[in-house]
């Protein structure tokens, strides 16, 4: 890091492993939420120091909402805020005048807008007119790789297996129901159902001796293990209710893999209606390929390159 770079402090309320994950690649630094209030009243944060906000939390009363974000963005240099997709949710429920009220502060005080990938983009322009009529525009910045991937790509498993990202607690928002039934009609696919902390087939309600393609891996999948994970999968799938720019994507991307996704991103299979039916008949499609996804591995890699950006965060803080 450049002297002429201030150090910057990495926070998050709604995703903080993402959050630790990046501070830990530049060698920053990251704060838990609730530890960033206790540091500030201390003084135990040398300034001057940049903020960096992953998801703009505005669950709770109004008024502590403002206090805690006037005070974040009052306390550091300049500050860039990235909505993550459920964050735009929350602000949703805000009057149109609290969340003026909110952007107008965190504005007079050195903060930028971006958003986790153009679909968090176009939703967050849609949802918060308030930032355009204040002349604000929303950027978009791609998230760099948060694990280690192989330099060499590693060839295709010889059973067609489909990874999935599906934390239990949120199993209807990632479309568990949907890759059930669409099990049911390729049962040469096995189906492999994981999550941060690991889940087992009763976490996913999923009886006994049913559903035998679905495999649910119970123990997490650490950073250091997702490659070796991947490696073993075919095929990506991802089919939410909504989203900004899922990680999950990039990484089978780039090893080489396929990736079916219920909206249009390059490189993907676009699902283009959550149906069970559809589902099975576009896995078939995927499954008939033999090749690697070299296209896709080398967008994805430049995308999500950390050097890139590490360049346009110290970019947007200098400007």
């Amino acid at each position: 890091m450049s002297k002429k770079n201030l150090p910057i402090a990495f926070i998050s309320r709604s995703a903080p492993f993402v959050a630790k994950k990046i501070a830990e690649l530049y060698g920053m630094h990251f704060f838990r939420w609730k530890r960033t209030f206790q540091h500030m009243d201390k003084k135990a944060i040398k300034k001057p120091m940049n903020l960096f906000i992953i998801g703009l939390y505005c669950k709770g009363g109004f008024e502590h909402i403002l206090m805690q974000y006037v005070y974040l963005s009052s306390y550091f240099n300049k500050t860039i805020i990235v909505f993550a997709g459920t964050d735009l949710t929350q602000l949703k429920k805000l009057s149109s005048t609290e969340r003026r009220r909110l952007f107008k502060a965190l504005i007079k005080h050195n903060t930028k807008f971006y958003a986790v990938g153009e679909y968090a983009q176009q939703e967050a322009e849609e949802c918060l007119p308030e930032l355009k009529s204040l002349n604000t525009p929303i950027g978009v910045l791609y998230f760099p790789l948060q694990h280690k991937m192989p330099n060499k790509l590693p060839p295709m498993p010889k059973r067609f297996k489909v990874g999935c990202y599906m934390p239990p607690s949120a199993a209807d928002f990632y479309g568990f129901e949907l890759i059930r039934e669409a099990s049911k009609l390729v049962p040469d696919v096995t189906f492999h159902m994981y999550s941060l902390q690991g889940a087992d087939r009763k976490e996913y309600s999923l009886p006994r001796g049913s559903y035998k393609n679905i495999i649910c891996h119970p123990r997490l999948i650490r950073s250091e293990e997702m490659s070796k994970f991947i490696s073993k999968m075919s095929c990506g799938l991802r089919v939410v209710k909504h989203d900004g720019n899922p990680m999950s994507l990039a990484e089978y991307n780039i090893m080489g893999r396929w990736f079916i996704y219920n909206k249009e991103m390059p490189y993907c299979d676009f699902l283009n209606q959550r149906n069970p039916g559809k589902l099975a008949k576009l896995i078939n499609k995927v499954k008939n390929r033999t090749n690697l996804n070299h296209k896709g591995s080398s967008f994805y890699k430049e995308r999500h390159d950390k050097d890139n950006f590490f360049r346009i965060m110290m970019n947007i803080y200098k400007g």
